[in-house]
């Protein structure tokens, strides 16, 4: 079983730069199955600190898949 994370990174100076596709799709084209997805993380940048709070802006997010290879026994 394999565990890859693809999301997105995304801010205003830059395209949206997209991350663990080519290799989970290069997966699946090979004949690897999508076993599960799972919530990974949300990406955020720091706007501002002081001694209360900290602002922050969300900047993309990520989601883990676990691929089977072919032939590999699903679990159960």
């Amino acid at each position: 079983m394999r565990e890859i994370e693809v999301g997105v990174r995304y801010d205003l100076q830059n395209p949206p730069a997209f991350f663990g596709l080519v290799e989970v799709n290069a997966l699946i084209e090979a004949g690897a199955v999508v076993a599960a997805v799972e919530p990974a993380a949300v990406l955020t940048r720091i706007l501002g600190e002081n001694p209360e709070t900290t602002r922050l802006t969300i900047c993309g997010f990520a989601v883990k898949l676990r691929l089977r290879d072919p032939g590999e026994p699903a679990e159960g």
